[in-house]
């Protein structure tokens, strides 16, 4: 199921980035080396989008069983896209920033290190290496602990670390040119950035222009910030980076308060201005089970509701200002109630007095998402026994 491939693709990226060589900062390279560098990372992408294209074609193939499912997961696509504009934003101000990154030409950067750390294996790997010298101190862990800073080798310069920064927040950069390629790709190599480095890699490579019906294989803007997401969340679940710990009934959450805050008003207030909890290592939500916090706050994430936790989501999402979170859960009920259930409520009306309201049963039909039905659904209205009755011949051939 779709999922199950989301989950491949996570994974497969995720490896990917771990086993990405370990390339020290302040090693130099020499030309000669670089260029073996770039023929291995080239030949390795190359297979990883291979693989990507296969998962897509097994996520087609099973469509047709999706559609089966009477209740499907929902998600709104601009989601990564629109959490991607928030974390920019607080980047601009300085806003729950926690990792410097200089440069030997000077060139200082303050940025969020679970953003970096979605694109770059070094970081991933650095921030991992904190996470477990952070956990060994447990309670004496305060704000300044979750601060610190890098000093880049002479490799990567100010144009280099801006792309990669860039291509962190927004899943491109528009420094990417034939001037700045040996740049970006120094620092891409450096910081392992792979995905970046493979943009180098075919910007590099003489452009060709792509048969009818193909592509060229490289992934849109908005395609790796979903990757980039993914990529977070799995920080999350992992609990690396996380920097704050909610408190439920029967457990407790470690989070990203920079998450948080990008997806809540309320969290944003408390966390950036002078409240007492932008200082606590630990919030208390008293009227949440902890089985409970988890769903919601993974919706928070991924931007995805299913049936069995989209009322909780409303619920959460309104006493905590997710507006976004609000908006897709909100959309996700009304799509559900306006199919089956507006459409069997039509027919009843209908059918109570059909000479008299049998004129305005297209009108009403209207209001029946039908293209949103799953199949199993449609298949229901299509064989309901009312048919039969000769009055709605012309409306059941309006319909189908």
């Amino acid at each position: 199921m779709k999922e199950d491939v989301r989950m491949k693709m996570r994974v497969k990226i995720c490896a990917e980035m771990k086993n990405f060589e370990d390339l020290s900062v302040e090693n130099s390279y020499e030309e000669e080396e670089q260029s073996a560098e770039v023929a291995d990372e080239e030949e390795s992408l190359a297979g990883s989008h291979e693989d990507f294209e296969g998962d897509q074609e097994e996520e087609e193939v099973n469509e047709s069983e999706e559609e089966e499912e009477e209740e499907k997961t929902y998600s709104k696509e601009d989601h990564p896209t629109m959490m991607f504009l928030t974390l920019t934003e607080f980047r601009d101000a300085s806003i729950l920033t926690d990792l410097s990154l200089h440069t030997a030409d000077g060139r200082s950067l303050r940025v969020h290190s679970i953003v970096l750390a979605a694109v770059s294996s070094l970081i991933w790997r650095h921030l991992s290496r904190r996470n477990d010298e952070i956990g060994c101190r447990g309670d004496e862990v305060n704000d300044e602990d979750y601060e610190w800073s890098m000093v880049l080798g002479p490799e990567v310069d100010r144009v280099g670390l801006q792309a990669v920064v860039d291509f962190a927040y927004a899943g491109h950069t528009d420094l990417l040119n034939k001037q700045n390629l040996e740049q970006i790709q120094a620092a891409a190599l450096a910081l392992g950035a792979g995905r970046l480095l493979d943009l180098c890699v075919k910007e590099e490579q003489p452009s060709k222009k792509p048969a009818e019906n193909e592509t060229d294989g490289s992934l849109s803007a908005a395609q790796q910030l979903v990757m980039n997401l993914e990529l977070i969340e799995l920080l999350w679940e992992e609990g690396v980076g996380c920097d704050v710990t909610l408190e439920a009934r029967g457990g407790s959450l470690q989070v990203h308060r920079v998450m948080l805050a990008a997806n809540s008003d309320y969290f944003r207030g408390m966390f950036t201005l002078d409240m007492k909890e932008s200082r606590q290592p630990r919030v208390k939500l008293p009227y949440l089970l902890e089985t409970e916090l988890e769903l919601i706050i993974g919706s928070s994430y991924t931007g995805e509701l299913c049936p069995e936790t989209c009322l909780d989501v409303i619920s959460f999402a309104q006493a905590y200002q997710i507006t976004d979170l609000l908006e897709i859960a909100d959309d996700y009920v009304l799509r559900q109630f306006q199919k089956l259930v507006v459409f069997k409520a039509v027919v009843t009306w209908i059918l109570a007095q059909p000479r008299k309201r049998l004129r305005l049963a297209k009108e009403l039909m209207k209001t029946v998402h039908f293209p949103l039905m799953t199949f199993k659904e449609f298949k229901e209205v299509r064989y309901q026994n009312m048919w039969s009755d000769h009055n709605l011949t012309e409306l059941y051939e309006a319909i189908f």
